[in-house]
């Protein structure tokens, strides 16, 4: 789902925080039989000179290992479809620094030929688990549909069709689209840590939908190809009703913290705090 502009701020205030999470006690999101991703392979894409791009390595490297996987495993696995979420991998990058000097993308007509590219030329392996997630270079905004990036949303992700480029078994490919946090709207609005770890909470949100709604873009109303998803229009996807509840998460191999979007225990109906 689109990750709305938060002028609320990232970290709440504990009294707000606890009000936030009582108002979420009663949403809910259902299943309407589509596909999930159930061992996520992620390649993310760095559009130009991104900042951060070795830490954002080791962020995905870290995160689909970690126990934000674990939840959607319990919470968002579907038995009776035999689809059941476990950690998945990071399996490579790609750093594009010799891009045009565009400063404006559309994603129907700039960002989707372009990861279809990359595809067709190899540069990305695509299966049934791959998700994209595109990281951009500083002052780079991109329109989707009727919104623009750090002017409406931190980040979205989308469906890309490569039906044409007859890879065998992959029709479609989940991508997320993450600005650089630190120029625009985007510096205030998407939170109030440092613009690296707004970029890992953002990461997140988008993980966790593409993750557990990989055919979003191509859903036309509450029917599949829909995974897991709310109609109510308040709601949308998982990481919708997360929004601004952070956390961090312990990398015991790299003796550091990240912090993370938590994610919304659907059973239970409640944030989880990892």
């Amino acid at each position: 789902m689109q990750h709305a502009l938060a002028l609320v701020l990232l970290l709440i205030p504990y009294l707000a925080l606890a009000r936030e999470l009582k108002k979420r006690a009663t949403l809910k999101v259902s299943y309407f039989s589509g596909p999930i991703i159930q061992q996520v392979q992620v390649f993310p894409v760095y559009y130009g000179q991104v900042t951060n791009q070795p830490l954002l390595d080791q962020f995905y490297q870290f995160v689909v290992k970690s126990s934000v996987m674990d939840v959607l495993g319990k919470e968002y696995s579907w038995p009776p479809t035999n689809q059941f979420i476990s950690h998945g991998s990071w399996i490579g990058s790609y750093i594009d620094a010799n891009v045009s000097s565009a400063t404006a993308l559309d994603d129907r007509t700039n960002v989707q030929p372009y990861l279809k590219g990359l595809i067709a030329q190899g540069l990305i392996n695509v299966t049934l688990n791959t998700y994209i997630p595109v990281h951009f270079a500083p002052a780079i905004k991109i329109t989707h549909l009727k919104t623009t990036t750090c002017v409406d949303v931190c980040g979205y992700h989308d469906t890309l069709d490569i039906r044409d480029l007859g890879i065998p078994g992959v029709s479609y490919v989940a991508y997320g689209i993450i600005p650089d946090l630190s120029t625009d709207a985007c510096a205030q609005g998407c939170g109030s840590a440092s613009e690296f770890e707004n970029t890992c909470v953002t990461a997140t949100h988008e993980l966790t939908e593409a993750v557990t709604n990989p055919l979003f873009g191509l859903a036309t109303g509450g029917r599949w190809p829909l995974a897991w998803y709310s109609t109510n229009g308040v709601v949308g996807e998982i990481g919708d009703i997360c929004q601004n509840v952070v956390t961090t998460l312990k990398d015991e191999w790299r003796n550091t913290t990240w912090m993370v979007q938590t994610v919304w225990s659907n059973s239970e109906q409640k944030v989880t705090f990892l």
